[in-house]
């Protein structure tokens, strides 16, 4: 194999690596992501054992911009291997919502034996932050294949909690988001991957539909209150651990409690405190 598969994944810290090893400059862990002001930058070297087997190789960097208020943020970025752009000025697309794959061709003439560097750099003239969740690099007959690694890696922590908000369904568009219940579960799917949607219905008749970004950093859904009120629904990663460590079995005080549910994957917890 001429080259092994090979990611940064900066949404946990430290950030998990597979044939690479990375740095930064004016750069934070920010729950899910590294955050990077202007002028910051990461590098990440990785190894190619013969590119004369790679003709080509898939570059896949997912990242946002984040907001400057309602509007979209500014922060461009380089992208750079052995020093070469692959892409300058890059303003990451989809206005500071939710993360973005932005995918590269990477001639093979730019790889060599040993150790290859690949740079992303802000732009010193940036206003608002870039986010970076995580970097992928594949010889392009096996792309998707560091995704696979990753995602099988990542799989391991199948516990997660999550700060959640909602807000109406209908109404204006500038209605505010509320603070909601934390939401935390556990997944055991017996197989090396991570679930895309999560549904449940409560035994009060409330019903909840989400949808994950691909890195379970944040999701988005719906949510139906027993009285059948709808709402959006969406929630932030703050935490994630193996189950091995554990996780709560009693009930949590107060009016909060911790739910079980059967399915046909395995079984899910939901912490439904309310306000």
């Amino acid at each position: 194999m001429s080259m092994e598969a090979t990611f940064a994944d900066f949404s946990v810290h430290p950030a998990r690596l597979a044939n690479a090893e990375v740095r930064h400059e004016d750069g934070r862990f920010a729950g899910s992501h590294l955050a990077l002001g202007a002028g910051g930058s990461v590098t990440m070297e990785f190894e190619v054992e013969d590119p004369a087997d790679i003709p080509q190789a898939t570059l896949t960097m997912t990242a946002l911009v984040s907001k400057l208020g309602p509007e979209p943020g500014y922060a461009p970025v380089d992208v750079l291997l052995q020093g070469e752009a692959l892409a300058e000025g890059l303003t990451v697309p989809g206005g500071g919502d939710l993360p973005q794959d932005n995918v590269f061709a990477v001639p093979g003439h730019l790889l060599k034996a040993g150790t290859n560097t690949l740079e992303i750099r802000s732009s010193a003239k940036a206003r608002s932050m870039f986010w970076l969740y995580r970097i992928t690099l594949d010889p392009v007959v096996e792309r998707g294949r560091s995704e696979r690694a990753r995602t099988a890696q990542a799989a391991r922590d199948s516990v997660f909690t999550y700060r959640t908000e909602r807000r109406c369904a209908h109404g204006s568009s500038s209605r505010s988001w509320q603070a909601a219940p934390r939401l935390l579960f556990h997944i055991d799917r017996d197989e090396h991957s991570l679930p895309a949607q999560l549904s449940w219905q409560g035994d009060d008749g409330t019903e909840t539909a989400i949808s994950f970004q691909s890195n379970m950093s944040d999701f988005h859904g719906v949510h139906r209150a027993a009285d059948g009120t709808a709402y959006e629904y969406r929630g932030r990663l703050t935490g994630r651990w193996p189950y091995s460590e554990g996780m709560p079995n009693a009930p949590i005080s107060g009016s909060h409690h911790l739910h079980r549910f059967h399915t046909e994957e395995g079984w899910l917890r939901h912490d439904s405190r309310s306000e």
